[in-house]
């Protein structure tokens, strides 16, 4: 069996926000540096998007109090309440999927996926998506076209039986199986072009055919992977010789 418990943590959803160090939200960056001027020491003690961390935050008295008081300014409050609706719409879209999706990933990776994992929703206006080990998925991301929240779980998901850093080939695989096949199937259409990690695009477009010989029959997703390494390693060869 297999599940996601999706999870609303307003200390964690403070945490992640405070973290988002790229953020271009004019209101966000304002809000970070009017935390940051309170104890700045205390704001990268704090500041994280890993549900773990957060938990050890709050295990010391004066971190707690410092993420509490960052939780309690207007605009993170404004934050909270939006992300409650969207952890519904998540949890929806996914659930309505997942009768389909299931069946269609575990073909094509080869085994059964089981087990749960947790994810941890912050606000759309955040833009996080990632998996942060240890079974939590971090999901805060607007969808871009229809079951994109269903695809990029899935997506997530995957990463878990990868190594954290996983390698260029292993993600454009991930990539492959589920921002591409997964989302064509569900939504009709065809790839290339492809979405995803931009700088993805080269290797995917070298192991496409093989890729396309392998979703005709599918075995073990980590075979794949292997031929594919051992074929780019002798390509990069052939390239230093010359």
């Amino acid at each position: 069996m297999f599940s996601l418990f999706f999870v609303f943590d307003p200390n964690f959803v403070t945490a992640c926000v405070l973290s988002r160090t790229k953020t271009r939200n004019p209101r966000t960056i304002k809000f970070q540096e009017e935390i940051w001027e309170r104890n700045f020491p205390k704001y990268w003690q704090v500041a994280t998007s890993n549900p773990v961390n957060v938990q050890e935050s709050l295990d010391d008295p004066q971190r707690r109090f410092y993420l509490r008081a960052a939780r309690a300014h207007p605009y993170m409050q404004e934050l909270l309440r939006s992300t409650i609706p969207h952890l519904e719409k998540c949890k929806a879209e996914w659930e309505e999927n997942l009768g389909r999706t299931k069946p269609i990933v575990e073909e094509l990776v080869g085994h059964p996926i089981e087990g749960h994992r947790n994810v941890y929703i912050v606000p759309p206006q955040v833009g996080e998506g990632h998996n942060a080990g240890n079974n939590n998925i971090v999901w805060g991301t607007p969808n871009q076209w229809p079951n994109y929240t269903a695809v990029y779980l899935w997506h997530e998901t995957l990463h878990s039986f990868f190594p954290y850093n996983c390698s260029d080939l292993e993600h454009s695989t991930i990539e492959l199986i589920t921002d591409e096949e997964l989302r064509v199937r569900l939504n009709g259409g065809s790839y290339p072009p492809f979405v995803g990690h931009p700088h993805l695009t080269e290797i995917k477009e070298r192991i496409l055919p093989a890729w396309r010989d392998y979703v005709k029959n599918p075995k073990r997703i980590y075979t794949f992977i292997e031929e594919q390494k051992a074929k780019l390693e002798e390509v990069k060869k052939i390239k230093l010789k010359k």
